[in-house]
């Protein structure tokens, strides 16, 4: 790499480089990992393209190109940083020659995986692999890894998990990197069951995970079950002779603070610390979110303060629980002084935790949206403290959604007009406004406005869908939706199936709502009290009084007082409407019990 140095410096460059060096060195280019990747990058701008040329040349002239230079090119091709040049069309115009020439039996297992993730971006990535097979290309477990990930980038799980069979029905599966690959795709996707059970996959084939696995499958116990169940693979984990880093105890945090569970949030955070590692600043905000809704904010501020000692810089979401933290704690004094601070120590917002939506959503919450826009409009004028997120904008449009939909509207051309992009939250709020108003038609086109933008489906927009169905009675077009959501693996919210038996009831489905939830219950399914409040409902509107008082005595928690109470007054009503009163005291008593420790 120095003797490449010393001739770019010359005054006719790389022009005065021989065919074959050129060739060499974008080999080395492509794979050098001891240079910064940013003078890789430079220097590959200038080799690649008299490399490239080379052999249009011989083409155009019916020479035919070296396999060497071939996959020079093509190793080229995969890190070229110029997006001026179509990769694809190149990649595909290599191929071809190759195929003609008879190279691809040539083809070794390095140059054959940047060859399936070139081929991949075509868009028919799966037929091009079966040609490589066809004409000679010899496939192994790095063949199939890459296969898996570049299935994964793309979000086609089904794919990968059908290489995945290939990968173990042929034996090859001998190490935790093809599984780790599915499961890190699955996890973005937030398909954590999927993720647990491809661990349980893996325990069958006699893989053994690793410190990586367990990385990502911690997370989904975190994001699906809980503290308890994360803690229990932790000491799994242990048993199996991987220590914990400080990944897996930055979740531990993560799991306990979701739970609410501060002593144990604490706990992890101290272990964390014991062990040698020290605190991220995620991890941080974690405890820090915790504390902040147990609303104990002299122990906020404390790790607030803690943060130079680990050298972690504070950034938005910090200052923005700070802010919430205090204005749920109603000392508005606080929370003023912490947006003062935001604009005093010149934070950037990175992230849609901007600091100000607090104070936006209270004076909404209020009603007082003229005070909400002279916020709005401040950072407006001011690029780092709006952001490149759409979320202050959201705000406003969701509470627009219930009084103004021309304001609504008009909010969302401001997300525009700021130079964002709008999100999906931004689409799902207003597709939600007129489903709430039963404008199914509104509803569908802002649907369709939302994935020509480039955004894909999401849990949320397919919900909100599902509620503008049963405002219309339109029951084979709601049901079809949730068959599509029980179908994907995705971790199903709360909502979402609150949204789905709230369907059933107004279409009169009680027969396949009573089928779904015993097929959830099955899959592990933890049903809240939102849930069984809503088949209290479903089951009293169509006159089941007796499925509703079983739902309600026999299945619903009465340790969420809220939710138990107002469906007891409810069922209440209809003992009473079927005069049996006695029944209807007896349960009026102990709804207005729960009700009052509430």
């Amino acid at each position: 790499m120095e003797a490449f140095v010393e001739i770019a410096d010359r005054p006719t460059g790389v022009q005065s480089m021989p065919a074959a060096t050129l060739q060499r060195l974008l080999e080395l280019l492509a794979f050098q990992r001891k240079t910064d990747f940013n003078t890789r990058r430079s220097w590959m701008a200038q080799v690649f393209p008299p490399v490239w040329s080379t052999f249009k040349r011989m083409i155009a002239q019916k020479e035919h190109p070296p396999y060497e230079l071939c996959a020079a090119l093509l190793t080229g091709l995969y890190v070229y940083p110029n997006r001026e040049v179509d990769k694809v069309q190149c990649t595909l115009e290599v191929w071809e020659y190759m195929k003609a020439a008879d190279f691809v039996r040539l083809i070794d297992t390095s140059v054959g995986c940047t060859v399936i993730t070139l081929l991949m971006k075509t868009g028919h990535g799966h037929e091009y692999f079966e040609e490589m097979k066809t004409h000679g290309y010899a496939t192994d477990l790095r063949s199939y890894e890459t296969l898996v990930k570049a299935c994964c980038d793309v979000n086609d799980f089904s794919k990968a998990a059908e290489y995945l069979d290939i990968v173990e029905e042929e034996g090859l599966a001998i190490n935790s990197r093809v599984y780790n690959y599915l499961m890190k795709g699955l996890s973005k996707g937030a398909f954590w069951k999927a993720v647990l059970d491809l661990k349980r996959r893996m325990d069958a084939a006699g893989v053994r995970a690793n410190s990586f696995t367990y990385t990502i499958i911690l997370n989904a116990s975190a994001e699906l079950h809980g503290l308890d169940m994360t803690e229990t693979i932790a000491e799994e984990m242990e048993l199996e002779g991987e220590s914990l880093d400080q990944f897996h105890y930055g979740t531990l945090v993560k799991a306990a603070g979701r739970d609410d569970n501060v002593e144990r949030a604490e706990y992890w955070y101290n272990k964390m610390r014991e062990a040698g590692f020290p605190p991220s600043g995620k991890v941080i905000n974690s405890l820090m979110a915790v504390n902040c809704r147990v609303r104990d904010m002299d122990r906020s501020e404390e790790l607030f303060n803690e943060m130079p000692r680990y050298n972690v810089k504070p950034t938005n979401m910090h200052y923005y629980n700070m802010i919430a933290g205090y204005i749920n704690s109603r000392n508005d004094d606080k929370a003023s002084f912490w947006l003062e601070k935001v604009l005093k120590d010149g934070i950037v917002v990175e992230d849609s935790n901007s600091p100000f939506t607090p104070f936006i959503q209270r004076y909404l919450h209020q009603d007082d949206d003229e005070s909400a826009r002279k916020i709005l409009d401040l950072i407006k004028r001011e690029p780092e403290l709006l952001g490149k997120s759409d979320t202050p904008f959201v705000t406003f449009m969701s509470y627009y959604g219930k009084r103004n939909l021309q304001a609504m509207l008009d909010c969302f051309q401001e997300v525009i007009d700021a130079g964002l992009a709008p999100s999906p939250n931004s689409f799902n709020t207003i597709m939600a406004a007129y489903a709430n108003l039963g404008k199914v038609e509104d509803a569908e086109n802002w649907h369709k406005r939302k994935i020509k933008a480039g955004h894909a489906e999401d849990q949320i927009g397919l919900a909100v869908l599902m509620t503008a169905y049963r405002k219309a009675k339109r029951w084979d077009d709601g049901y079809t939706i949730w068959k599509r959501l029980r179908g994907s693996d995705v971790l199903l919210r709360e909502e979402t199936v609150t949204i789905f038996i709230k369907l059933c009831n107004q279409c009169k489905q009680l027969e396949t709502m009573r089928e779904e939830v015993i097929s959830l219950a099955t899959d592990s399914y933890e049903f809240t009290p939102e849930n069984f409040k809503a088949m209290v409902f479903a089951y009293g509107d169509n006159n089941d009084i007796e499925s509703a008082l079983r739902v309600l005595l026999e299945l619903m928690p009465r340790k969420d007082n809220e939710h138990f109470a107002e469906a007891g007054m409810y069922v209440a009503q209809l003992l009473d409407k079927a005069e049996n009163h006695d029944e209807a005291r007896r349960l009026r008593r102990l709804a207005m019990l729960h009700s009052n420790r509430s």
